[in-house]
């Protein structure tokens, strides 16, 4: 569906949880790391062309919404973004996808899990 800002379910608080303490250390230091995640160069930057006309205010309420509930925070230097679309939910709702597959596309290959198939 069209992106509609109103009928995107967002948390009325979100982002009550450090993700870096219930992780190991060392692992929260590894993602936590642009270097080690891409290669240690981050001198291009990875920016898409935002959303534009009606869908551009639909994308701003939207990015409003998320900001009042902390899901969101706005940043003043930015090495890479992703896109944002909205799936349908029962009863006609919303719900946001970030889309960062080409920034993950950047990252390094992980290893595949041992024992597979």
């Amino acid at each position: 569906p069209k992106m509609k800002a109103s009928d995107v379910d967002v948390p009325d608080k979100a982002a009550i949880c450090d993700p870096g303490k219930l992780i190991p250390p060392a692992l929260w230091r590894a993602v936590s790391d642009p270097g080690s995640l891409f290669d240690g160069n981050m001198s291009q930057n990875y920016l898409l062309e935002g959303p534009s006309g009606e869908e551009r205010a639909e994308y701003l309420a939207l990015v409003y919404k998320q900001l009042l509930s902390g899901k969101t925070r706005l940043r003043l230097q930015v090495k890479a973004v992703g896109d944002v679309f909205c799936v349908g939910k029962a009863g006609g709702r919303q719900r946001d996808v970030w889309n960062g597959s080409w920034i993950s596309d950047q990252a390094h290959k992980h290893p595949a899990p041992m024992l597979l198939a």
